[in-house]
């Protein structure tokens, strides 16, 4: 609804369980309803790299022939991590994209989901969770997409090359552009400093 506030930050102490309570009932009270939980907590025991995780699905990797449109954006999502990952990981920044299965979500009917729970192919939330969290912290995994299913995650191994030629064509490519980053920056600081 226009002019309603659509997010809510609540301050809560991680520790105690009675605090993380009332902060969600903080924020029910104030937009009825959570849709997304932000949770960030201000603890420095241990040296944590910037982690960065998107969300793909399943249909990153496998074709949906009735969904061209979703899949060509999960695919882009996992083409994307892949790719940006490995240039990200110069600056001690992980990327990584989570692709579950079938998740009880809007996208579906219920109808839909029984099905797919009385044939063991639903994705509990928690294993998506358990996904996440195996990404966070001191996690150096970076440029992977994890797919999720019922009960297990794990990396998804990449598309071989179809020969030694497809290979080199995009070693070849890769170099090209780590030279054009490195000019790019020289650009920018010879510009910055004089």
């Amino acid at each position: 609804m226009a002019g309603q506030p659509v997010a809510s930050a609540v301050e809560i102490h991680a520790e105690d369980w009675d605090s993380q309570c009332l902060g969600f009932q903080e924020a029910i009270k104030q937009l009825g309803r959570i849709d997304y939980v932000f949770a960030v907590a201000g603890i420095n025991e241990q040296p944590w790299l910037p982690n960065l995780v998107l969300v793909s699905s399943g249909a990153g990797f496998y074709t949906i022939p009735a969904m061209p449109i979703y899949c060509a954006s999960k695919n882009a999502i996992v083409g994307f991590v892949r790719s940006m990952g490995k240039l990200f990981n110069d600056d001690k920044i992980t990327l990584n994209a989570i692709c579950p299965g079938i998740v009880k979500t809007a996208i579906s009917t219920s109808e839909f989901h029984v099905k797919a729970e009385q044939k063991g192919l639903l994705v509990a939330p928690e294993t998506v969770v358990e996904a996440f969290e195996s990404l966070l912290g001191t996690s150096s995994t970076t440029a992977e997409a994890i797919e999720v299913l019922p009960g297990r995650y794990s990396i998804k191994p990449r598309p071989e090359f179809t020969n030694e030629k497809s290979r080199k064509s995009v070693e070849m490519t890769y170099e090209r552009t780590l030279q054009a980053k490195a000019a790019a920056l020289a650009k920018v600081t010879a510009e910055a400093v004089g």
